[in-house]
């Protein structure tokens, strides 16, 4: 998001006042008030949070506020829908422009602030850098921006009141039924984040963002994974830079993704069509492939040594510290990659408050020394049974892997499969494994500044536990 911060040598209202419209207007000023002629009705909002909404009949919106974190798409709905034909809005202020963040140059969050004001036929008038203080970090900028036409498509985050018709969308495009209870456990996290694109009342798009804690090479980080990508039909556009999906995507990205935005990249598990289409309109790119492979049963334990434990909604507060010790050996052995948050918190969202899915969930620990040595997530569908997930240090693979197909047996399934990204497959081929013919690329966005993609590339470890859909 872009940061205003108030600076005293800014005389703003000799600025405002060479930009006022003719007189009688109604002028909307948002944060510190200023002194306007007598002939102006002007309305003063402290803040954003309590601005009103005069619909299409304010002149000129006036936003001059200290210190103010602002959601561009919010902010740009917040215009649309309050000024006048032909209105202006006026931005006064200083913003950082240092994010400590190699690779964001001065001027991009204000880039991509005025990119999304012309998707909202917004055209910008005028764009000043004021002054430039190097020591501080900070620019003045003076931004006029014009109403123009009501755009062919609006753009929004999902308000609650619209789910029904998401999930309408959803069936039409995936031919298959969301639940609501699905959609709220999907995005129950408050960062969550659906963005939507409309054609007057109809909801023709959406695209949605799901927060991921990971370990970005051992230091803490939040990402977002998009799913539920989804345009109606008749207005894809596909191939284009004109359609509502190029819309959509890229005003999702840079809103919400990168360098000084509320996550620091994007990632995703695209089809082969998406991920051609995606690259080919410089979206993202693929980083690395989930690969399958598959085991035979075993038809006794994998050693006389260890016992099984079965992880339940009652018992899972009892091995918490056990499930966060495994977590924090395989967070040492991946603090040269990219993992996502593995611990007793995640368990237990993910898998055990599921509210469709039912997961065999296992720790694995030695009868004599009562060690845990490692943590397993199966999922059994029409007698098939996968491995989607573990926790413990990379060492107690093969003994998860051992453990799982004598489950298998238990479950009465022929065959285990399990998921994971191809540069750690090595650690997984292991006791006569079949390769599968699977393969499911996985992207990160390159639209935006952030980490740079080659970075990723061998780096990620994923299993189809990682999935939204699995």
């Amino acid at each position: 998001m872009i940061n205003f911060i108030s600076y005293s040598s800014i005389n703003a209202q000799d600025i405002v006042l060479e930009h006022l419209p003719p007189e009688p207007c109604e002028i909307i000023c948002i944060g510190s008030p200023i002194q306007l002629p007598k002939e102006y009705l002007v309305l003063n909002f402290p803040s954003l949070s309590n601005k009103a909404t005069i619909e299409n009949q304010t002149e000129l919106i006036i936003f001059y506020y200290p210190e103010l974190l602002i959601d561009p798409l919010d902010f740009f709905n917040y215009v649309l829908k309050t000024l006048a034909p032909k209105g202006s809005l006026l931005i006064v202020d200083r913003f950082a422009t240092s994010f400590n963040h190699p690779g964001l140059s001065r001027l991009n969050l204000v880039q991509d602030f005025m990119v999304l004001a012309e998707r909202f036929n917004l055209t910008v008038q005028l764009n000043e850098v004021l002054s430039v203080d190097e020591a501080q970090e900070c620019a003045d900028i003076l931004l006029k921006i014009s109403k123009g036409d009501l755009p062919k498509w609006r753009l929004s985050y999902l308000d609650k009141s619209d789910i029904n018709r998401m999930l309408v969308l959803f069936k039409q495009s995936f031919h298959h039924v969301m639940s609501p209870n699905l959609w709220n456990w999907k995005y129950s996290a408050l960062n969550a984040l659906i963005v939507c694109i409309w054609e007057g009342d109809k909801l023709i798009g959406s695209l949605g963002g799901m927060p991921r804690q990971i370990l970005y090479f051992g230091e803490p980080q939040t990402v977002v994974q998009i799913g539920d990508v989804m345009v109606d039909s008749s207005k894809r556009g596909i191939l284009t830079k004109k359609g509502a999906f190029f819309h959509m995507t890229a005003t999702f990205l840079e809103c919400c993704s990168g360098f000084g935005k509320p996550f620091l990249f994007a990632f995703g598990f695209p089809n082969e069509r998406h991920i051609r289409l995606a690259e080919h309109l410089k979206f993202y790119k693929e980083v690395d492939r989930i690969v399958e492979l598959s085991w035979s049963q075993l038809l006794k334990p994998a050693s006389f040594f260890y016992s099984l434990v079965s992880i339940k909604i009652d018992n899972v507060e009892y091995y918490s510290a056990a499930i966060n010790a495994l977590w924090k050996a395989m967070a040492v052995d991946l603090q040269q990659a990219i993992v996502g948050v593995r611990d007793t918190k995640y368990l237990l969202q993910r898998y055990l408050q599921h509210p469709e899915n039912n997961y065999h969930i296992f720790i694995i620990k030695n009868k004599i020394t009562q060690q845990i040595r490692g943590c397993m997530v199966l999922h059994i569908k029409d007698k098939r049974c996968d491995i989607i997930d573990i926790i413990g240090p990379l060492s107690s693979i093969p003994l998860l892997i051992a453990s799982a197909r004598y489950v298998s047996s238990t479950l009465h399934c022929a065959r285990i499969f399990c998921q994971i990204s191809n540069t750690f497959s090595t650690y997984f081929k292991i006791n006569s494994y079949q390769q599968e013919a699977t393969s499911i690329p996985i992207a990160k966005d390159t639209w935006v500044k952030s980490p740079k993609h080659d970075l990723l590339i061998h780096s990620w470890w994923l299993m189809s536990g990682d999935m939204d859909c699995r």
